[in-house]
C-alpha cells in the first residue's frame, strides 16, 4: 500500500492539458513535507530508477505502483508511459510559498517527526498561565488550530494540482466521506443531506448517523476535510449538492470520468487509484 500512497500523492504529475509525452513527476513527491513517512519508499523508487536510467522517474514510479497492485490481486491499471520528468528535489520554497511545511515547535513530537504532533510551545504555556491568572479557564488551542489550518492548506493545494474545480473538490470530499462510511459499515446508505451535516459538524443527526460520524472522522485528514468544506467559497456548492441525491450522483459520475481520463481505476474495497 505504501507504493500506492506514493503514486496517489503524485497524481498531480499529470496535467489534463498535457496528457501524452509530457507532464512528468512534478507532483507532491517533489515536496518533502508531503511525504509523511513515505521517504523510504521514495528512496526505493529512486534506487530502482538508477538501474533503469533510460526510463523516466515518473514511469518507474507508476510501473512499481502497477506491479504492487497486481501483487495484491487487484485489477491492472491502464498507464500511459513515455512521460517526461520535471526537475526533482525539494520545491517547497520555490513553487509552493503558501503551502505549510509543518515545521516549528508547535508541530514537533518528542521523536522529532514533523507534522505529527501539536506540542505546546513556551509561548503557549506563558499565554495559558496569564489567562489562568486573569481567571480564565479556557485552554489555549492555537497549536491544534494551526495544524488543522495547515492541513486544510495542504489539502487545498493538492486538489488544485489535480485541476479540480471548487464543485469537484466538494464532490471528491463527499465521495471520500461516503466511501469511509461504507468501509466501516458496508450496508450503510448515507444521504447527501447527512453528508452536509457531517462536514458542517451540525447536530441534526440520528443515533446511527452519530455513530457513523464518529467512525468516519477518526482519520487524521478529517479536520482538514471538515475545515475545507466549511470554507465560505464552497458553501453554495455544498448546499446545492447536499440538497439533491441525483445532482450529487451526476457530479460524482462526471468527476470519476475525469479521473478515469487520467488513467485512474476504482476498486470498491480500496478506492480510487492512478
Amino acid at each position: 500500500m505504501r507504493w500506492w500512497k506514493l503514486a496517489w500523492l503524485d497524481l498531480s504529475s499529470f496535467r489534463l492539458t498535457d496528457k501524452g509525452a509530457s507532464g512528468g513527476a512534478r507532483g507532491n513527491v517533489g515536496h518533502r513535507s508531503d511525504l509523511h513517512g513515505l521517504e523510504k519508499t521514495l528512496k526505493q523508487v529512486q534506487d530502482l530508477h538508477a538501474k533503469f536510467s533510460l526510463l523516466s522517474f515518473c514511469d518507474v514510479l507508476y510501473m512499481a505502483a502497477a506491479l504492487a497492485l497486481e501483487e495484491m490481486g487487484l485489477s491492472p491499471v491502464p498507464i500511459i508511459y513515455g512521460r517526461l520528468d520535471d526537475e526533482m528535489g525539494d520545491r517547497d520554497e520555490e513553487a509552493r510559498p503558501e503551502a505549510p511545511d509543518f515545521e516549528g515547535p508547535e508541530y514537533e513530537k518528542p521523536d522529532g517527526n514533523p507534522g505529527a504532533g501539536n506540542e505546546e510551545t513556551e509561548e503557549d504555556k506563558a499565554a495559558e498561565k496569564e489567562e489562568q491568572a486573569e481567571g480564565g479557564d479556557e485552554v489555549e488551542a492555537a497549536p491544534k488550530e494551526k495544524q488543522i489550518k495547515a492541513s486544510k492548506a495542504q489539502l487545498t493545494v493538492r486538489l488544485e494540482r489535480m485541476s479540480l474545480t471548487d464543485r469537484e473538490q466538494v464532490v471528491l470530499v463527499g465521495m471520500y466521506i461516503a466511501m469511509k462510511a461504507r468501509s466501516t459499515n458496508p450496508s450503510a446508505t448515507i444521504s447527501n443531506a447527512c453528508l452536509h451535516n457531517f462536514v458542517q459538524g451540525q447536530d441534526r443527526l440520528s443515533d446511527t448517523d452519530r455513530h457513523q460520524q464518529d467512525e468516519i472522522f477518526k482519520g487524521q485528514t478529517s479536520p482538514a476535510c471538515s475545515t475545507l468544506m466549511s470554507s465560505k467559497h464552497l458553501q453554495d456548492d455544498v448546499r446545492r449538492l447536499a440538497s439533491s441525491n441525483d445532482l450529487f450522483l451526476i457530479e460524482a459520475k462526471a468527476l470519476m470520468a475525469k479521473l478515469f481520463a487520467l488513467g485512474a481505476t476504482f476498486n470498491p474495497q480500496e478506492g480510487i487509484y492512478l
